[in-house]
């Protein structure tokens, strides 16, 4: 944050209001303002300048400083993230970004967040409409054939997420994606079919799963059935075998997370949680995207590098051996 910017809009408004604007901490950003040298409205002050009273010789200047910039962390992402106006403030999303190095892609995503935050409703994209009609082709052929470790001996690769959400995870999956690729649509970046992202040259990975509750197995009319026939069986056979039961049942309870994958490797991830759910929490979302893509692009670069080097050096022995 500018200090200019901070104690302009201290000595408009107070402490507080601007803590809540660029969602700080109040004691944090007091503390940041006295070490900064930032001076802070008295009462006396703040009573005149709510009663609209001349606050002229009151306020006191900005002192001269070397540092520029007041730097505070910020708090997470609250479920007020893209309902509260004064949270959706343009400054304090395009700070969120800052982490990029360009001003013009902060401005865009912040354009585009706030833009978002007033839609009501969101028409469904090319992308989830393909998406759609794979999962149903997927259900109606025949994928029986065993899995290994979640992989499918089927040619066919099966549909992102298929495996991880319930049939009501998935209807809000659909919706939840459809507002995350309208928005990456918008901003620029591409977006393909099969819901991969792509960031520049790198394809960011991640996953929706939806969470599990470990319950006792209730046991089915077959399985009671079974466990019967196990029971009169062993009074006349040693050799009878007990039937294979599992004794937990995992349902699916409907909380959403979101994880972000780097290399094969999970790098963060966003839940559903009391301070909002998924939807809630576009903007943070879209942070942990672009931070996985940067990690991304990093590991790429340093793969290429690699190579390079390699084949240099393979250069270099054939040319020995020459």
């Amino acid at each position: 944050m500018l200090r200019k910017d901070v104690y302009n809009k201290i000595w408009q408004s107070s402490v507080k209001e601007v803590a809540q604007k660029y969602n700080v901490d109040y004691d944090d950003l007091l503390k940041v303002c006295h070490q900064a040298n930032v001076p802070i409205p008295s009462a006396q002050y703040r009573i005149a300048l709510n009663n609209k009273e001349d606050t002229t010789k009151l306020k006191i200047d900005l002192p001269a400083s070397e540092n520029k910039y007041l730097i505070v962390k910020t708090k997470k992402f609250s479920s007020k993230s893209l309902t509260d106006k004064e949270t959706l403030d343009k400054e304090f999303l395009e700070q969120q970004f800052n982490f990029l190095h360009d001003s013009i892609k902060a401005q865009k995503i912040a354009e585009v967040l706030i833009k978002a935050s007033h839609k009501n409703t969101w028409r469904a994209t090319p992308e989830i409409k393909a998406y759609k009609e794979s999962v149903k082709k997927w259900k109606e052929e025949n994928h029986s054939r065993p899995r290994y470790n979640n992989y499918y001996y089927d040619e066919k690769k099966p549909p992102m997420f298929i495996d991880t959400l319930s049939p009501k995870g998935m209807k809000r999956a659909y919706r939840l994606l459809n507002e995350i690729i309208t928005i990456f649509k918008q901003i620029g970046e591409q977006v393909n079919d099969d819901l991969t992202i792509m960031i520049g040259k790198d394809q960011v990975e991640y996953e929706i799963k939806e969470d599990q509750n470990k319950v006792p197995h209730e046991l089915t009319a077959h399985e009671r059935k079974a466990l019967a026939n196990y029971e009169k069986e062993k009074e006349k056979y040693d050799f009878v075998s007990r039937p294979q039961i599992r004794k937990y049942d995992h349902p699916y309870n409907g909380h959403l997370r979101i994880r972000f994958i780097v290399c094969g490797s999970h790098k963060r991830y966003i839940k559903d949680s009391k301070q909002g759910t998924l939807e809630e929490q576009l903007p943070a979302i879209l942070v942990a995207f672009y931070k996985t893509y940067l990690e991304t692009k990093q590991k790429r670069e340093e793969r290429e590098a690699w190579e390079r080097e390699r084949k240099g050096r393979t250069r270099k022995t054939a040319s020995a051996k020459n």
